[in-house]
């Protein structure tokens, strides 16, 4: 006689994370959320329509840029939704038997979308940003904006506040960061990583001088207390998007904006 566990295609008793974070980026984790998703056909069309909208976008302008997902708690909208990330954002991830595999292609053949993988990799280079809502501090970022904003930031390798990245990039559109970094081991005996954290202020007041051609500290201040005080409107928040795509490459760079828990979250304005 056979035993109920025989009627299993995979091992029932082994180990699946019983919540789905879109921010969790642990390769362990990601590829066991891959391998363990099942779509249903009516998933799969949902996919198909929304990256065949995606697709669109190569045309030019879309007024049709934002997807709302709706459903009952414990639905899958939080594994959708990291699956479509990983799908548009060709990562490589390493599985537990050491292969390497490209998730578009592999997420793609899982959903049927095996025609749509050579244009979603090769026609676009698209970079995703994962925001689970619930992680974040409101009296941060009390606007939806400022998050995306500084979220933005911190994937460009910025400070995760928002006036201390706002120079940075300064610095690093100048082609002075680099440089920047070298002066500050120098200056300061810290990995400016490091240091940020705790002393920006008094590393920047002195670098503005050097990197950004500020003629005195006394100068440099007034421009680091402007900076803490800057608003980080919608518009801010679109053209930075908008600029980061065109870092990546002024035709096939696209960002997408994953947010998760949004109906949970009432903290921003």
């Amino acid at each position: 006689m056979g035993k109920l566990r025989d009627l299993f295609e995979k091992e029932p008793d082994r180990e699946i994370e019983s919540v789905v974070k879109v921010n969790v980026h642990t390769p362990k984790i990601v590829w066991m959320e891959l391998e363990e998703y099942i779509p249903t056909e009516e998933v799969k069309e949902n996919f198909r329509r929304i990256i065949e909208g995606f697709i669109e976008t190569k045309r030019g302008y879309s007024e049709e840029v934002c997807v709302w997902l709706s459903g009952f708690f414990g639905s899958g909208k939080s594994h959708f939704l990291k699956v479509l990330g990983y799908l548009l954002e060709n990562r490589e991830l390493a599985t537990p038997d050491e292969r390497v595999i490209q998730t578009t292609s592999y997420i793609a053949t899982k959903l049927g979308l095996q025609n749509l993988a050579p244009l979603i990799s090769k026609e676009f280079r698209t970079k995703v940003l994962f925001l689970y809502l619930l992680d974040y501090d409101p009296t941060v970022d009390h606007t939806l904006s400022r998050l995306i904003y500084r979220s933005l930031k911190e994937e460009k390798g910025f400070s995760d506040k928002i006036w201390v990245s706002l120079w940075e990039e300064e610095i690093w559109r100048e082609g002075k960061y680099e440089e920047f970094k070298e002066w500050v081991g120098r200056e300061f005996e810290w990995v400016w990583e490091d240091i940020r954290k705790l002393r920006a202020e008094i590393v920047l007041k002195k670098a503005l001088t050097v990197f950004l051609g500020f003629s005195d500290e006394s100068e440099a201040q007034k421009a680091i207390e402007e900076s803490k005080r800057e608003e980080i409107r919608p518009s801010d928040m679109v053209k930075e998007l908008k600029r980061y795509a065109e870092e990546i490459d002024e035709n096939k760079g696209r960002i997408v904006v994953l947010l998760d828990e949004v109906g949970l979250s009432c903290v921003f304005g």
